[in-house]
């Protein structure tokens, strides 16, 4: 069994797309969610052992607790990045099949 933190503010894409009887988030919440969810990609990018590639951030994957913040969700298309077996020499993979949703796309 998995236990999760409840996200009561529900995910980022509710909260843009909130109803007119909802007070729209102003310039200063939206930056903290932004930095606090780029925070969190650079964390598995660079910090988790091994690194994490996510390959599906967008609004609905980015949930957001009772005072906002922000938390990365949704591993399902992730992959852990390649390892170095010996010192400077990078292992690569290279995937022809298309993963992610469109319009959320890396370019690459």
């Amino acid at each position: 069994m998995l236990v999760y933190e409840f996200m009561s503010r529900g995910t980022l894409r509710d909260q843009l797309s909130a109803r007119k009887s909802q007070e729209p988030l102003g310039f200063a919440m939206r930056m903290s969610i932004a930095l606090a969810s780029a925070k969190g990609i650079l964390y598995l990018h660079t910090e988790a052992d091994p690194p994490v590639i996510l390959r599906d951030i967008k609004s609905t994957n980015i949930l957001l607790d009772h005072k906002f913040t922000a938390k990365v969700a949704d591993f399902g298309l992730s992959k852990l990045a390649p390892v170095p077996k010996t010192e400077g020499i990078v292992p690569t993979h290279v995937s022809t099949v298309v993963k992610g949703t469109p319009g959320y796309l890396d370019p690459e």
